[in-house]
């Protein structure tokens, strides 16, 4: 099934994760879509998730409620989620002119084994009606880095000063697997597993 692909023709601003933003919205020009509004609590639910490239090669996904048709294709994107899935170190300023993909069943998880991250790999492009030695099919050179595979960071991050003047330092951790059940005290750990990195700057 054909993915919904387009261009951005505004540039899109890094911004806060996890919070509504972007009210205004950035325009997205789209090949072929057939974009819906959506209410925040299908949005929270995983509606409407979208990924835009950065100029680093990257994709943040975010989500957005509002999907305003303007011209012909061309949409106005507004009410965002930002860094969603666990993109928030993958968020940078999206230049206009920027690939955005809407996230739907048309994309599969790709069958590349593990053992195969960051090797180059070679793939040819094309309609499947077609061999693949047809001048419409495209050769491409990748490799893949399995960012899907990453730990997600904390969140509520808190810094409380001890009576013997030391700083605790506590959060809440976030898990790729498991996490929506309210019931749990605790997200169930996802990794094998739990370190963490902490930066203290001045």
């Amino acid at each position: 099934a054909p993915a919904m692909m387009g261009l951005s023709l505004d540039p899109l601003p890094a911004g806060r994760p996890n919070l509504w933003t972007g009210l205004n919205g950035f325009r997205v020009a789209f090949s072929d879509a057939e974009l819906l509004s959506r209410d925040e609590l299908a949005v929270l639910n995983g509606a409407n998730a979208a990924a835009i490239e950065t100029p680093a090669g990257a994709w943040e996904v975010f989500q957005f409620r509002n999907a305003e048709l303007i011209a012909a294709n061309e949409y106005r994107l507004s009410w965002l989620l930002r860094a969603q899935a666990g993109t928030e170190s993958d968020m940078d300023v999206a230049p206009s002119g920027s690939r955005v993909v809407i996230l739907s069943d048309a994309l599969q998880q790709s069958t590349i084994p593990e053992t195969a991250r960051g090797l180059t790999r070679h793939f040819r492009v094309g309609p499947s009606q077609r061999g693949y030695v047809d001048a419409s099919y495209r050769h491409v050179v990748a490799s893949f880095k399995g960012v899907g595979l990453r730990p997600y960071a904390p969140t509520h991050l808190k810094a409380t000063r001890s009576s013997a003047g030391g700083i605790a330092l506590s959060w809440i951790r976030r898990t790729r697997y498991g996490g929506d059940n309210w019931e749990n005290v605790d997200p169930p750990l996802g990794e094998e597993t739990e370190r963490y990195r902490i930066r203290l700057l001045a």
